[in-house]
């Protein structure tokens, strides 16, 4: 883990890798995945997940946008029965565990003119 900023601004976030632990049955679980400068505009944004979605129930992981909408992305996995899906609104289907030992990719673009205002559409 690192932590980077001052006291009022600080940030933690993992450092190569990170371990995050949703309790699905709690609701809704949302959390930030990543803080994207304006530098990165035009780049995409790649994130890996290691066996994703460990819930008997009906889940599925959405990556939102800042506009608070479903993100548009890509993804694959490791997984040849549940190889992934091209781009198309970024919610990945996790029922039945179909990533149980698998890895999964997600890859948004980011617009070339990419923008990070804390307002009215925040940053990724």
């Amino acid at each position: 883990m690192r932590a980077s900023g001052g006291s009022a601004n600080t940030s933690v976030y993992g450092l190569g890798d990170m371990a995050i632990y949703s309790n699905v049955r709690l609701g809704i679980t949302e959390f930030l995945l990543a803080e994207v400068i304006e530098l990165h505009g035009g780049k995409d944004l790649v994130t890996g997940l290691w066996d994703p979605g460990d819930a008997n129930e009906n889940h599925s992981i959405n990556i939102g946008s800042p506009a608070g909408d479903v993100a548009t992305c890509s993804w694959t996995s490791t997984n040849t029965a549940y190889p992934g899906a091209a781009t198309g609104a970024c919610s990945i289907p996790t029922s039945s565990k179909p990533f149980n030992g698998h890895q999964v990719e997600i890859r948004v673009e980011l617009p070339p003119n990419y923008t990070c205002e804390l307002e009215p559409l925040g940053c990724w």
